[in-house]
């Protein structure tokens, strides 16, 4: 039934788009919708991005207005008008939904004697027809454990406290313990202000290797970044200070493809001891609306790929970005602050990343050569009773590089 009426409503938005277009002289249409689901848009409260398509015989103009005066700023389009011609696109933008309410807007698009409406609906919760509330799919705290090899001892590696802003991700604070090789030691604190859009990174490392002294690293970063209109950053300039001294300036920047998924990414380090990192550049291939791989453009290598289930990736920030990878499993929450682009759609199951090592054949270290390949993470869920992700599992590979922990997990508090 609810097919049946989706189905009778959608040839009735044709029909109204149709007839809002004779002329009485029976002539085409000057606007044709490629899609006509796009006349009716639904969005859960953590999606951000919409697009609507159509061909446009004349110049035209579009506006969008909300059924809540008194808050408009939550929706934008952009292009407001443009010329005629075939493959239009207009972008919509959106505010991520923590108000409890479900909230609705209508873009209207005239072109010659034809005017359109196309009506946009987010919903309060995380699903689209959902039972989710917004404030309740906020993940409040992060507990990592690992699971030793051999012993298969069960270990606090650290937990992490998250605070928002509006629905936005806007502080972070760390602190916590791992081996590999050595014992690491580490306090890290994640601040972004949405209003001046700067971001500072502070941790404090101490490293203890048996039998030597211990080294303690105090580094910060300040960043300062530029977003486009889709909120989405196409730059980020950073300062770094190692132990109080500025060491290096950072230049990144993005690109995104037409639907909002990250494309490229570029990266330079000037440091001033005159050994510069970089340039390098990353293409990212999205297939179904998921990554599915990082490739280097220079080596022409996949750094990382990724396989998806059919779990949607429906939280209020990319799930996929909390990486547990075993071997230095400190937390980075760069990607999730800074807005990459759309998230991708589903879950991951499994990460592989891309190694090189030497190996030697056993005739002395002369005879060492170089082996690479790809190690799979493989990647778990569980949920609590609400329907949330609780418990986020990531088994490793026991081969050439082989980590600390054969397996790491992440622990999800949420708001209640």
């Amino acid at each position: 039934m609810k097919k049946l009426i989706t189905s009778i409503f959608y040839l009735l938005m044709i029909c109204i788009a149709i007839s809002s277009c004779e002329n009485g002289e029976n002539t085409p249409s000057n606007i044709t919708v490629s899609n006509p689901e796009e006349l009716n848009q639904v969005f859960n409260s953590g999606e951000s991005n919409g697009t609507i398509h159509f061909e446009a015989q004349n110049d035209w103009n579009a506006s969008v207005s909300t059924t809540s005066r008194a808050d408009e700023s939550w929706i934008d389009i952009n292009p407001k008008s443009g010329k005629a011609g075939k493959n239009q696109v207009i972008n919509i933008t959106m505010s991520k939904n923590a108000t409890g309410e479900d909230r609705t807007a209508t873009i209207t698009i005239t072109c010659g004697d034809t005017t359109i409406t196309i009506t946009v609906r987010q919903s309060s919760s995380t699903e689209g027809d959902g039972n989710i509330d917004q404030g309740k799919a906020m993940i409040t705290q992060i507990t990592a454990y690992g699971i030793k090899y051999n012993s298969n001892e069960k270990v606090k590696l650290y937990e992490t406290s998250l605070q928002y802003k509006d629905g936005i991700l806007v502080k972070t604070a760390s602190e916590g313990s791992y081996e590999n090789y050595s014992t690491y030691t580490f306090k890290q604190d994640y601040s972004y202000d949405p209003d001046t859009k700067t971001l500072k990174i502070e941790s404090n490392e101490k490293s203890e290797h048996q039998g030597s002294s211990s080294n303690n690293t105090k580094r910060l970063e300040n960043w300062n970044i530029q977003t486009n209109e889709q909120g989405y950053v196409v730059s980020a300039l950073g300062k770094i200070y190692i132990n109080d001294k500025h060491t290096s300036d950072v230049t990144n920047e993005y690109t995104y493809d037409s639907e909002g998924h990250l494309a490229t990414y570029y990266f330079f380090q000037k440091n001033n001891d005159g050994n510069n990192d970089g340039p390098s550049n990353s293409t990212f291939i999205w297939n179904d609306g998921n990554l599915s791989e990082m490739k280097d453009d220079e080596s022409g290598e996949s750094w990382m790929k990724a396989e998806y289930g059919e779990e949607l990736n429906n939280d209020i920030f990319d799930l996929n970005q909390l990486m547990c990878d075993g071997s230095y499993p400190e937390p980075d929450y760069t990607a999730i602050i800074m807005n990459m682009g759309k998230q991708s759609k589903n879950l991951q199951t499994k990460y592989y990343y891309y190694y090189e090592t030497e190996i030697s054949d056993g005739e002395g270290e002369a005879s060492r050569a170089t082996e690479s390949g790809y190690e799979a993470i493989e990647i778990s869920y569980e949920k609590d009773e609400n329907g949330r992700i609780s418990v986020i599992k990531y088994k490793h590979p026991d081969k050439v590089n082989k980590p600390n922990y054969s397996e790491t997990m992440l622990v999800l508090s949420y708001s209640e």
